[in-house]
Order: C-alpha cells, then sequence, then structure tokens
C-alpha cells in the first residue's frame, strides 16, 4: 500500500518505506497495537485499508494516524473477536473470515450482524474447519480448507465442495492470470 512492503511475522508487523522499519507490537492500552503478535494474514481492501489477522483477533490500519487498532466490531461478542483470523475477504457488504477451528464468518460492518458457517468432510463428517484462504468467483466465495475446496454464496449456501486428497493445503489467487493455485506442505 502506497509504496510500503508490509511484512507479518510471528513476532509483531513491521512496515517498510525502502530505508526504514516501523514496528507495529502489541497493544498495552486495548486501544492502539496489535492483538496479537503473530500475523497470519495481511489483506488490504478497495478502500485501502489494511487488515491484520492474528492469532487472537483481528486489526486494521488506521492510515490518518499511523497505528494498528482493534477492529471496531459492532455487537460481536468478546470470544469471537479473539478468534484466529487466517483468512479474510471484504466485499461491498461483508467482511468475510476464515477462522482457525470455527469455519468461516461473515460480518455486516453496518449492523453488526454476525453469521458463522461450519464445515464437514463429506466421507465421515470430520470438522473441516480450519480455513486457509477465501477467494472471490464470480458472486460466490471459493473457501480453502486444509481438507477441501467449497464454493459458497452469499448466503452462506454450501454450493459445492471438492476433497483435497492431501492436509495443510495452502492456496494462492493468481491477479494477472485469474489463477488459482493450491498446494500442500506433503
Amino acid at each position: 500500500q502506497e509504496g510500503f512492503l508490509w511484512i507479518g511475522t510471528t513476532n509483531g508487523l513491521n512496515k517498510y518505506d525502502g530505508t526504514n522499519f516501523q514496528v507495529f507490537d502489541i497493544t498495552e492500552d486495548g486501544k492502539t497495537g496489535l492483538l496479537d503478535g503473530y500475523i497470519q494474514k495481511l489483506y488490504d481492501d478497495e478502500e485501502g485499508n489494511i487488515y491484520v489477522g492474528t492469532n487472537k483477533g483481528l486489526n486494521i490500519y488506521d492510515r490518518s494516524l499511523n497505528v494498528i487498532k482493534p477492529y471496531p466490531f459492532k455487537g460481536v461478542d468478546q470470544a469471537t473477536q479473539k478468534k484466529y483470523f487466517g483468512a479474510i475477504w471484504k466485499d461491498p457488504m461483508y467482511l468475510w473470515l476464515g477462522s482457525y477451528n470455527d469455519g468461516i464468518y461473515r460480518y455486516n460492518p453496518n449492523n453488526g450482524e454476525v453469521s458463522n458457517l461450519e464445515f464437514q468432510k463429506a466421507d465421515d463428517n470430520a470438522d473441516d474447519n480450519y480455513i486457509v484462504e477465501i477467494f472471490p468467483v464470480g458472486e460466490n466465495l471459493l473457501i480453502v480448507t486444509q481438507l477441501s475446496i467449497y464454493v459458497i454464496n452469499k448466503e452462506m449456501e454450501i454450493i459445492s465442495q471438492t476433497e483435497i486428497p492431501l492436509n495443510n493445503s495452502c492456496a494462492h489467487r493468481s491477479e494477472v492470470a485469474n489463477q488459482f493455485w493450491i498446494g500442500s506442505h506433503n
């Protein structure tokens, strides 16, 4: 964003301007700073906001003050606010958050409404709720978990499911070729 290189680490967030690093640390006052130092995901939306998913919640970069703050959820319980968020996607209406073992959350910033969708493998009903990545596919979303790929609509209905034969998947979307790359640690 704006010529800076953002680097998420296991010990905080760094903003590099080509010469100097600015380090963003864990919050001490609960108002500014990271909720946790282990950065899982960085996501920038079309409005230029930078979202920071950590092991203990979601943060957002306040460009006007040059600070990281806990995301200002409205009407959301503390347990949900403090979840591990390792996948983030924002569309014009919702903020979509992928969790470690609670599936995907759809949050409406306008009214504070939260919905949750958990996944299960088709063959043995095992939980499949470690969300690796969220990608838009037309009007739907492609949800990559450690064990499967799901396509869901904005109403959070599962349209399709494909199991990944290897565990511990990772995913990337090529903006140039509009392709999805999904790999495995195995």
